[in-house]
């Protein structure tokens, strides 16, 4: 009974402290009662000493463009409001006013009631994604859309062995090492801001699944990608990392539009033949750029390796090089 009292006061004690950073600057009338990236709910006690025709609230990113914007009529028997179609991770100013009304006075007098500083959340990061596997230097650069006026994000993932970690960061991107793992996953942002020396965080991303991109087999004096009557061949190392199979893509320039010639489906498998590019038959004396990638299929979504190494056939001799990420 004794722990479960002492889990209850700090489980309160730890909301009290979070809602006290929701605001930077409040009268003890208005109560913030929810924020969001997009909106500020708020309650206020219903003014006593008065008989209150109206309440009026006005919202803006300064107190006096809010006291001027005190045009929402709202119901004497109403204390609540929400306001919608706000800027994430801005500080707003609201304005409560009262009025009353004399039974000679032609119009209501307002009367400045409240006032509070708000912070909407800050944005939810978007099209969090690989970009980048180097097998070199042991190093996976995952990047992601920021929104919202954040100043920082907060990154968790975990590693092949399931070990967990967390990384604040400043920009729109992370190096992650990857020497003592095969692939990253529940990979996911979150945006925050700082109010009152208080980070407030926006929601989670969508979480993503991360692994390297595989490696075409070296051969004696290349690699493993050559042309043969009309079809060309590929072959690389089977990825360790739990993937559904793999993809096959060729264009003519390094750094032109890759078309997808081969799925090959199985985490098994490690080689592939291709018929035909664009409708025609391969030439062995024709250049073409070839890379492989693996994909994990899941209910939800597809996540596929990175691309940055192709290699480059001309004439029967082959080339490791890299391409641009689009």
């Amino acid at each position: 009974m004794k722990k479960a009292l002492k889990s209850l006061s700090f489980t309160l004690v730890f909301c009290m402290l979070l809602f006290s950073t929701l605001t930077a600057k409040a009268d003890s009338v208005i109560t913030v009662e929810g924020v969001s990236q997009n909106s500020i709910s708020i309650k206020w006690t219903a003014k006593s000493d008065v008989a209150v025709t109206h309440y009026y609230v006005g919202i803006a990113t300064n107190e006096s463009d809010a006291t001027a914007n005190c045009t929402n009529a709202i119901a004497p028997e109403t204390t609540s409001y929400t306001f919608n179609d706000l800027q994430a991770g801005t500080a707003y100013s609201i304005v409560l006013k009262y009025a009353t009304k004399s039974s000679s006075a032609a119009e209501e007098t307002l009367t400045k009631y409240a006032s509070a500083v708000v912070y909407t959340l800050p944005g939810k990061p978007a099209n969090v994604r690989l970009t980048s596997w180097s097998t070199a230097s042991n190093k996976a650069t995952i990047e992601w859309t920021g929104t919202g006026n954040a100043i920082g994000y907060q990154v968790q993932y975990e590693d092949a062995d399931g070990d967990s970690s967390s990384v604040i960061v400043n920009d729109t991107k992370i190096n992650i090492s990857t020497e003592n793992t095969s692939y990253l996953k529940n990979v996911k942002v979150r945006a925050y801001i700082t109010v009152n020396d208080n980070k407030k965080y926006s929601d989670w991303s969508d979480s993503v699944f991360c692994f390297a991109q595989p490696t075409i087999r070296e051969a004696e004096d290349g690699y493993e990608v050559y042309v043969k009557n009309g079809k060309l061949y590929v072959q690389w190392e089977k990825l360790d990392a739990p993937v559904t199979g793999y993809e096959v893509y060729v264009s003519t320039k390094r750094n032109g539009t890759y078309t997808k010639v081969k799925t090959i489906s199985g985490k098994g498998k490690t080689t592939a033949s291709i018929n035909k590019y664009k409708g025609k038959k391969f030439n062995a004396k024709k250049p073409y750029y070839v890379y492989v990638v693996a994909y994990k299929k899941t209910s939800a979504k597809t996540y596929r390796s990175s691309a940055n190494y192709t290699v480059f056939y001309n004439k029967g001799e082959t080339y490791l090089t890299f391409r641009k990420q689009k």
